[in-house]
C-alpha cells in the first residue's frame, strides 16, 4: 500500500498562500496531501485525478477543489492541459495565534463548510476564467506578500461566487494559431523571437499575445520559461556533479540572472532550494518533464 506524503507549503508563513502554472511537463508528486485547500483551475485540456475512493476526470474550463488533507494524485493528462494551481492556508489553531495572520477571503469559510463531503468539481464562466488567469499571471511574478494575499483572496473569491456546473459550459476549442506557438515553445531549441514565432503562425505578436494568454492562461515568455524550467529539472536531476550554470544554458537560458529569475517564478523558490527539496525526497526529478502518462486526446 501506498502512504500518501505531506506536501509542505514553499511560502512564506505570512502569505495566505502560493499559485503556479501546471503543463503535462511539470513535476508530478505522487500520493499526497496538505494542509491548505487547493484549486486546480483547467484552462485548457483534461485531467484525471486519483482520490481514496475513486478517480475524478475534469476538463477545461473548470476548477476542481480539493479539500485540506485530502489524499490525492494527479495520474493522467490530456496533451495540451493547461491549469493554475492555487495553495490556500485555512484557519488552524496554531496559526490563529499568529500576531498578524494573513487576511482571509469571505467565500473560503463558504468553500470548506460545502466541500466536507469531499472534492468538488465546478464550471467557470469565460469573464471570470480570464480575470482568474489574470490575477495568476500577476501572481506567478512572485509580488510582495501583501499583494499575493490580494491576488489570493480575489482568486478564491471570483472562483467560488462565479461557480457553475460544468455541464452548462462547452468545452472551449484551441485557436490554431495559439495550439501551433505552444508546440513551438516546448521545443528544446525553442529560441527565435516572439516576432519571428508570431510571423510563423500567420498573426502579428499583439494578436498572438492575446490569443495565446486566452487559451493558455499565460504569456509567450512565461509558457516557454516554465518548459525550460522543467526541462532543467529533469535534466540536471539531483545536481551530483552537474554545473548548475551550464545546465541552464544548455536548456536555452541565455545568463544566470535570467535562469534564476525563471526558476524563482515558476516554482516559487530559488534553484539553490530546489536542491535541497531534491535531496530531502521532496520533489523527484524523474517525474518531471517527459515519460508521463497522457489521456487519448482527438487533436
Amino acid at each position: 500500500m501506498i502512504s500518501p506524503v505531506l506536501l509542505q507549503l514553499p511560502a512564506p508563513s505570512d502569505a495566505l498562500g502560493g499559485l503556479w502554472y501546471s503543463t503535462p511537463a511539470s513535476t508530478r508528486f505522487g500520493r499526497h496531501f496538505h494542509r491548505e485547500l487547493e484549486l486546480n483551475v483547467l484552462v485548457s485540456g483534461e485531467a484525471c485525478y486519483w482520490f481514496p475512493h475513486r478517480e475524478l476526470r475534469v476538463a477545461a474550463p473548470a476548477i476542481l477543489w480539493i479539500p485540506p488533507f485530502v489524499e490525492h494524485e494527479l495520474i493522467e493528462t490530456s496533451q495540451d492541459l493547461s491549469m493554475w494551481v492555487h495553495s490556500v492556508r485555512t484557519p488552524s489553531p496554531e496559526r490563529s495565534a499568529a500576531p498578524r495572520p494573513p487576511e482571509r477571503p469571505s467565500a473560503l469559510r463558504a468553500a470548506l463548510h460545502e466541500l466536507s463531503d469531499g472534492p468538488r468539481v465546478t464550471g467557470i464562466p469565460p469573464s471570470a476564467l480570464t480575470r482568474v488567469c489574470a490575477r495568476s499571471r500577476e501572481g506567478l511574478l512572485r509580488p510582495r506578500v501583501p499583494r499575493l494575499n490580494a491576488l489570493l483572496s480575489e482568486i478564491v473569491e471570483l472562483g467560488w461566487s462565479e461557480r457553475c456546473s460544468p455541464a452548462q459550459l462547452g468545452e472551449a476549442a484551441l485557436h490554431p494559431a495559439a495550439r501551433r506557438a505552444a508546440r513551438l515553445l516546448r521545443e528544446p531549441d525553442a529560441s527565435r523571437s516572439m516576432v519571428a514565432l508570431a510571423r510563423s503562425t500567420a498573426l502579428s505578436r499583439e494578436r498572438l499575445s492575446r490569443v495565446f494568454a486566452h487559451c493558455f492562461g499565460i504569456g509567450l515568455v512565461q509558457y516557454r520559461n516554465h518548459h525550460r524550467v522543467q526541462r532543467f529539472i529533469h535534466t540536471f536531476g539531483h545536481g551530483s556533479g552537474a554545473n548548475m550554470l551550464r545546465a541552464a544554458l544548455e536548456v536555452g537560458f541565455g545568463s544566470y540572472v535570467q535562469f534564476h529569475r525563471a526558476f524563482t517564478q515558476v516554482v516559487g523558490y530559488p534553484p539553490a532550494r530546489h536542491l535541497e527539496r531534491v535531496r530531502d525526497g521532496i520533489v523527484d526529478p524523474a517525474r518531471t518533464g517527459g515519460g508521463q502518462e497522457q489521456l487519448a486526446r482527438r487533436w
